[in-house]
């Protein structure tokens, strides 16, 4: 993630090439580490954590259908080629997955503090 802000738009190639890495990882790696709580019968982490894991895949889920659904590519620099809208859904897609991450991985954080404090 902290790629796709050191190559910022104005780099586009780059930039679609470390965002696109980013966001299908992530994805993935949300996945699997949800399904692994789900099934883990160990309970290392709290069951609560399904949710904002949930939350955050279905937001990655969300922007990837975005990109994949969008037949034409805009220059999202232009002052000129696009009109832009008021609220832009790529914008609000990315916001969330950025939102969703951290309260997932506070989530965690949570978790764990106070499954190691509990003892």
């Amino acid at each position: 993630m902290s790629l796709v802000g050191k190559f910022p738009m104005n780099h586009l190639a780059i930039h679609i090439k470390v965002a696109d890495s980013f966001f299908y990882s992530g994805l993935v790696a949300i996945l699997l580490f949800t399904l692994i709580i789900i099934f883990n019968k160990s309970n290392k982490l709290s069951k609560w954590i399904i949710l904002p894991g949930t939350l955050s895949f279905l937001s990655f889920v969300w922007f990837v259908s975005i990109i994949l659904t969008k037949s034409k590519k805009v220059n999202a620099l232009s002052t000129t080629d696009i009109v832009r809208p008021h609220v832009w859904e790529n914008t609000v897609a990315e916001w969330l997955i950025f939102i969703t991450i951290i309260i997932w991985i506070l989530s965690i954080s949570i978790s764990v503090y106070y499954k190691n404090h509990k003892q």
